[in-house]
């Protein structure tokens, strides 16, 4: 369940980061998820809890202006993460994604 999903690039044409990176990680307290989106450049990261019932995960994220918020359900396999945000504000419209299991953007 753990690891780094990620579609973050660099656009070499427009000069902008684009994406979004899910970072899931499991302590004591059950398992965590740092998420990172962009907007005219990488915007802070936020560390949210998630629930977790291998393969499934959902977390909630907050309002974060310019970015996505709302309760996203997902599916994490070898692949990659696989989900939709079900509620909450969007970035362009879009509500699914698929985030290939990767090094991070910024490794």
């Amino acid at each position: 369940m753990t690891g780094i999903f990620s579609n973050m690039r660099y656009n070499k044409e427009s000069g902008d980061l684009n994406g979004i990176e899910v970072f899931i990680t499991r302590s004591i307290d059950g398992y965590h998820v740092q998420f990172q989106s962009t907007a005219n450049g990488a915007l802070a990261p936020v560390l949210v809890s998630a629930e977790v019932d291998p393969p499934y995960i959902e977390f909630v994220l907050p309002r974060i202006p310019h970015s996505y918020s709302g309760k996203f359900k997902g599916k994490v396999s070898a692949q990659g993460l696989q989900g939709r945000f079900e509620s909450g504000q969007l970035v362009d419209g879009k509500k699914d994604f698929f985030l290939k299991r990767k090094a991070s953007y910024w490794q």
